[in-house]
């Protein structure tokens, strides 16, 4: 075990503290729990857009370099960053993981406030702004 990533804490009904009685949180598994709300780590919102607007950016630069009228890699970057491939088989993206996180803590733990799809509502309009185009999905 590491020393650095293990801690001692307490819980109460609707917080958790440190041994130092410091208002904490419980950061297992990618999750972090404060006693009342759950919500992914922001590190992976953060690689999601990061890897997406990196996707989009080099697309953009082969597009121009290339003189194409549609954006390449677009069935990619409309898979793994869209709601379009949220379903993609046989595991989906991101987006399909918040989903499927945000209902299993439903399911489990109804009375904390379970924030996975807040965390990345907003997907569509950032990734519409990247691409400069309107994405149409069924899930506006």
């Amino acid at each position: 075990m590491q020393e650095d990533k293990t801690s001692i804490l307490i819980s109460t009904l609707s917080k958790i503290y440190d041994i130092e009685n410091k208002s904490s949180y419980l950061d297992y598994l990618g999750f972090i729990f404060d006693g009342t709300t759950v919500r992914m780590r922001s590190k992976s919102s953060y690689k999601f857009y990061r890897n997406a607007y990196s996707l989009i950016k080099h697309a953009k630069k082969i597009q121009n370099k290339k003189e194409l009228d549609k954006l390449p890699y677009r069935k990619s970057i409309y898979r793994n960053y869209t709601d379009l491939g949220s379903s993609s088989a046989p595991h989906g993206n991101f987006i399909t993981y918040a989903k499927n996180a945000q209902e299993k803590f439903d399911e489990l733990s109804p009375l904390t406030d379970n924030m996975m799809m807040k965390q990345i509502k907003n997907r569509k309009k950032k990734i519409e702004k990247k691409l400069g185009v309107r994405i149409h999905t069924k899930l506006d």
